[in-house]
This record gives C-alpha cells, structure tokens and sequence, in this order.
C-alpha cells in the first residue's frame, strides 16, 4: 500500500503475491509483480506490505533496470542504432523486439537476444530503408519491446522523415519551381502541428489561414528548400520595434542537425547543429548585434540563431499566399555527409502573423512540444538524401 500523500501511486495499491506456506525454520521468496507506468517519478515511494497480521515499512525508487535509445545516425548509410544500457549490477540477458512502420524494411532480424554486462552499454546497428514513402503521413514509428524476466517495457520513436531529391542541374530559385522534384513533398496542413507559443496562438481556421508544401534537393554543393504556402493574410516587413523579433513576421524557420557524434539529437546546441530563420526582405539573414540582443517587447535577451554562414533566400507572392527558397551551402555545414541513403536531423516551420505585432501561429512539421516557440532537438524529424538520378 502507498502513503495517503502520493497520490499518483495508485499503481502500487493492492498488489499481492501467491500464497505460500512456510515451514517452521524455513525461508521462501515472495514476488509481488508491479506494473509500473513510464511516467512514474523517481522519487521515494514510502509503502506497506503487509503479510499475516504483521506489516513492514519499507521505500523504495522506480528506476528501469535497462533504457533504451533509438536513432537515425547522421552520416550513415539507411541506418537505424538501437543503443541498450544496463543500470544495473548484474548481468541481464534482453529479448528485444522492433516493429517497423510498413514504410521501413530491413534485411535484420527483428527479434534478437542481447547480453549486457554490469552497467555496460550495447549498441544494435540495422540496416534500414526508407522504401513506402507516403504523401499524406510523413510520420513513420519504429517500437522496441524488451523483455528481462519479470520486466516489459516498450517505448515508441516517432520518425518524421522526408526525402532531398538530387538535382543533376541547379534547380529554379524564382519560384516557378523549375528543375524541382516536388512528388512526396512534406506537408503542414494539420492543427495537431501548430506549436505553443508565449504570444499569440490565435484559432486556426483551416489550410486557407495557413499550410505548406515543402521540398527539398540537393547537388554537389547546395541544400535546397522551397515552401509554397498558402495564407489568406501575409505580413512579410519586419517593422521593428513594432514587431518585437524578425521572427514575428511571415516566414520560415529550418533545423538542420549534421553533428556526428555523442550530442547528435541533443539540446543543447552544439557545432554542426543550425537553426536558419529565412525572411522575405533579406536575401541574407543579417540584421547585426542590435537586431537581436534586447529587441523583444518586455521578452529575456535571446542570443542570435545558429545560421548557416552563407546560406540565401528568395521570395516571392503569388495568388494564395507565397513561395519562400533558401539554399545552404555544404561548405558552411562541414560534419554533414551528402551521399545517398545518408541522413541529417531535419524540421522546418512556418510562422504566421496576420496582421498583429507578433506571430499569432507557428506551423512545425515535425518537432511539435509544448515548450513554446522553440524545438526539442530531440522530436525534429529526418532528411534523406535520395538517389542521384
């Protein structure tokens, strides 16, 4: 039985083992098996048991005796790493399972035995290929389930992955789309990808208020992505100090994540990890120190994004909305590995103004949290290079 204050530990409440007798001098262990919910806190759960007409204080801390970490490694070729740690002072033999998204394939076994020693780390490499891509859905989970006795646990990854097509010619910039492989595009047109904002978050009305296609190629030194969005109001100057951050205006914002080592996927950032904010009135986004130091209205001093050195944008209107390009030089991104079937983290967004001081709406692919504006590197979604063909 838990405490009276912990009321978020119902799960403990009522659990009871087999009945067993005991021999007079004997000894024999009793198991009583806990479901255990993964958002347990590992604080001191204070509880009783009670056995006969004795009962015995005890506390004790939920930790899991393994975690698990699944991941797209940047630089590899359709890969997927599942990495396994054992926290605990004894060796453990794991019964691990994936179940794959249909859009996956893999030429691995999908259940394997796994041996860890005393707080040692294993790592599992697949091969892995994105193979079913789908238009509507870009959203493709990989679940692990692993077994050890008594203990079950399963955990699922939500993969947002999408496709750079290669260009074999520098594809248009004047947004007629020319040169373009736009087939499997990333869409925003969905309010379950509309991000929590400190300022604004106004009702959205429907993919007419605001929605984007986005594409995505690559030649041998650019990366390029394009949105065509559709917005039934469009306030692309930037009118500081009306508008506290360029941010506030109609725009995109692109995450591109090309760290190859052990903070690849992790906050907080680190080189190799970008965060490019692409304006309409700026073919370079370079406002100087003032731009964005102390420019919020009443907001912290926020230090000036991680851009890509180099990197340009091209704007233009049209009938539903607008066409927003920029291209990114490899050669300011110098851990990313463009080669086919190789991966970079990846999120764009797409910010909304109508007509207010600040951005009522920010519209995110993949990477939607709850932290407000800004993205949890670790819920951004996967860019892979396709086929040069």
């Amino acid at each position: 039985f838990p405490t009276d204050y912990l009321q978020d530990a119902t799960w403990i409440d009522g659990i009871t083992s087999d009945v067993k007798r005991i021999p007079a001098g004997g000894m024999e262990t009793f198991t009583l098996n806990v479901e255990v919910p993964n958002n347990a806190g590992p604080v001191s759960y204070l509880a009783a048991v009670s056995f006969g007409n004795d009962t015995v204080a005890m506390s004790f801390v939920v930790k899991p005796p393994v975690t698990a970490h699944v991941m797209l490694p940047n630089a590899k070729q359709e890969q997927l790493y599942v990495v396994l740690a054992n926290h605990t002072s004894d060796r453990l033999t794991l019964s691990t399972t994936l179940t794959l998204d249909p859009a996956w394939k893999t030429s691995s076994k999908l259940q394997q035995s796994v041996t860890l020693d005393p707080l040692g780390t294993k790592q599992l490499t697949l091969p892995l290929k994105l193979s079913g891509y789908t238009k509507d859905n870009q959203l493709y989970p990989i679940q692990l389930e692993m077994k050890n006795e008594h203990y079950v646990e399963k955990i699922v990854h939500d993969f947002y992955a999408g496709v750079a097509h290669f260009a074999s010619t520098s594809p248009s910039l004047d947004g007629s789309w020319k040169g373009w492989n736009q087939t499997n595009p990333l869409l925003i047109n969905k309010a379950t990808q509309i991000g929590r904002l400190l300022f604004g978050n106004q009702p959205w009305k429907g993919e007419r208020d605001l929605s984007a296609t986005i594409s995505a190629m690559y030649d041998d030194h650019y990366l390029y992505v394009g949105a065509e969005v559709t917005d039934d109001s469009l306030v692309t100057h930037w009118d500081f100090p009306r508008m506290g951050y360029p941010w506030d205006t109609d725009c995109m914002e692109v995450v591109l994540d090309t760290r190859v080592n052990s903070t690849q996927g992790y906050d907080p950032p680190t080189p190799g990890l970008f965060r490019h904010l692409s304006l309409a009135e700026y073919r370079e986004t370079d406002f100087g120190a003032e731009a964005w130091y102390g420019s919020g209205g009443g907001g912290p001093l926020l230090p000036k994004p991680n851009l890509v050195p180099g990197a340009e944008t091209y704007f233009h209107r049209t009938d539903s909305g607008y066409v927003i390009i920029t291209s990114y030089p490899f050669s300011s991104m110098k851990d990313i590995v463009v080669r086919p079937g190789s991966k970079i983290g990846f999120d764009v967004a797409i910010n909304d103004n109508d007509g207010t001081n600040y951005r009522r709406n920010q519209h995110i692919w993949a990477g939607y949290n709850e932290n407000q504006s800004w993205w949890d590197v670790g819920t951004i979604g996967a860019l892979i290079f396709g086929p040069r063909k």
